[in-house]
């Protein structure tokens, strides 16, 4: 909630998702926060490799429309690899938008207490 709210107090928006930290969302974690917690079905493994040609691969062999790829910004070998592959993504026809959007474009209303993996419903939504 404190850090809902400091959100809220910088940026004027309200908080409306959460990826809870190492994708860890207990059902102790869900049954308190009252957001949608969005996970990923694509995991770079960005943060172990560091390396930008295999995190560049694996996302242009697994990228599926309605998938969620998790990078982390603090590396620099992930910016180099998002440099590469946002571009080759969108000449393959994908468009890049926020998980809000996402979710909107395939018509499903996401919510508090559940864990999402993709917008395809390919895994179970789990409460």
């Amino acid at each position: 909630e404190k850090g809902c709210k400091a959100i809220e107090d910088v940026t004027g928006q309200k908080v409306t998702l959460m990826r809870p930290p190492y994708g860890n969302a207990k059902q102790s974690v869900m049954d308190q926060v009252d957001l949608p917690m969005i996970q990923w079905d694509i995991d770079t493994l960005d943060w172990d490799t560091k390396d930008a040609d295999n995190t560049v691969k694996v996302i242009l062999e697994q990228a599926k429309p309605g998938s969620i790829i998790l990078m982390h910004d603090i590396y620099g070998a992930s910016a180099e690899a998002a440099e590469r592959v946002i571009p080759e993504l969108i000449k393959q026809g994908y468009q890049l938008v926020t998980v809000s959007e996402l979710f909107e474009i395939y018509g499903k209303e996401l919510e508090p207490h559940h864990q999402y993996y993709d917008a395809r419903g390919d895994r179970d939504i789990e409460s």
